[in-house]
Order: C-alpha cells, then structure tokens, then sequence
C-alpha cells in the first residue's frame, strides 16, 4: 500500500492521509546567485501539513487501479494503512516512509517531516559566468532614461574626446630652445 501511495504522490502532487495530514510536492524555481556566480536549478520539495483533507475519488480509482481492488476495498485498505501508522507513530514516534522521508510525532499529536531526497544529487548547482557581447544591443537605464547600449558609447566618446594636448607643447618648447643653441653653434 506504501508503495502506491508514494506513487499517487509523485504522479499527482499530492496525497491525503486522513488523521496525521497531507503531503504536497512544491516546485521551487530556479535561481541565480550572483555573488557565487551560480545557477541553482528548480527542484521539486516534498511538503507536509497537518491538515486533514479526505482523499478524493480520483484517489481510490488510482489505488483501486494498481492494486487490483473495487473501491471498497481500496477505501478499507487505505483507512487500514492510516490506522497502522498513526498507531506505529503513537508506539515509536517516528515511521520511515521508503523513498519519501521520515514522519516523526511530536508533542500533543502533531507530526514532521523530513524528506530523504537529496535534491542537490539529483540537480546540481551550475557554475556561470557573465557573457559580453561586443556587437550586441541591450537596453541600460541610467538615471530614469533607458538607452541602448551604442547610444551610451557615443554619449561617452563625446566626453572624452577632450584629449590631452601637452605633447604639443612639448615639441614646440623643444624647437624654440634648439633654434638658438643651433644658430649660435653654425654662427
């Protein structure tokens, strides 16, 4: 029965167990971070909660599908199961649920869970570095405007062009102070 249910729970994302509470199956999405230089890819997290919803009839159809059962049966069975684990959750405080996790009993009939899957073994972190692209135009904003990329570059050529003309004081105050060093050195 363990065995259907944990495969109910990964084909629907959900699964109820009427008196401990619910499992869902949340995506996370993927995130960059880029202080690492990282790319952490989205992965699936198994939740549990302790509400107590009752299982649909898509559910028992499901159970009485891979078990071969009529729905009857496929309900008793199921409340059996329920019954079994609160009773060995009541006895050993914690039941390990293969390929699942692990659901520990706390104080006051309140239940935890902690999954089994390693989620970094299955999707590992991607290192990434940034690409520049020379020929490529992309939007910048800057102040409240938002300007491409080759409109920033002649916005800044113009303020630069102001170049740096002293090498041609340089040569200028060279040649003055060679004309009379040469007229009095032929004179």
């Amino acid at each position: 029965m363990q065995a259907t249910l944990i495969a109910y729970l990964f084909a629907h994302q959900k699964l109820s167990l009427p008196g401990i509470g619910s499992f869902a199956i949340e995506h996370v999405p993927a995130r960059v971070n880029f202080a690492n230089k990282q790319l952490q890819p989205p992965f699936p997290v198994v939740r549990f909660s302790m509400e107590h919803a009752m299982p649909d009839n898509h559910f028992y159809d499901f159970v009485c599908n891979q078990l071969q059962l009529d729905q009857a049966t496929a309900i008793n069975k199921h409340n059996e199961y329920c019954y079994q684990l609160k009773s060995n959750l009541q006895q050993h405080k914690q039941v390990h649920l293969s390929g699942l996790g692990t659901l520990n009993r706390e104080f006051a009939n309140t239940y935890t869970f902690q999954s089994d899957i390693d989620v970094e073994q299955l999707y590992p972190t991607i290192a990434i570095e940034r690409i520049i692209r020379e020929d490529a135009t992309h939007a910048i904003t800057v102040g409240d405007k938002e300007l491409s990329n080759t409109e920033m570059k002649v916005i800044l050529q113009d303020e630069v062009t102001t170049t740096d003309k002293w090498w041609w004081w340089a040569i200028a105050l060279t040649i003055v102070a060679l004309i009379p060093i040469l007229i009095y050195h032929f004179a």
